[in-house]
């Protein structure tokens, strides 16, 4: 399943982000808001976390703009 999270790098959004992170069916998450540049942050600090080896992530999450200024 892929999974688009619109706000996903806000406070809720980052945490249903992770919790969707755990699923097994969940093949990729994009994570789509209006800043980019935190979306980015967010979705590199999947990757780098110290709460895990970045296994978690495994390529699945990218980060894309809202913003179409």
């Amino acid at each position: 399943m892929k999974v688009l999270a619109i706000g996903g790098s806000g406070g809720m959004g980052r945490a249903a982000v992770r919790a969707a992170l755990t699923f097994d069916f969940v093949s990729e998450i994009i994570v789509a808001g209006i800043d980019n540049e935190q979306a980015e942050r967010f979705v590199h600090s999947l990757t780098n976390s110290s709460l895990n080896d970045g296994s978690l992530n495994k390529g699945r999450v990218s980060a894309q703009s809202g913003n179409r200024a």
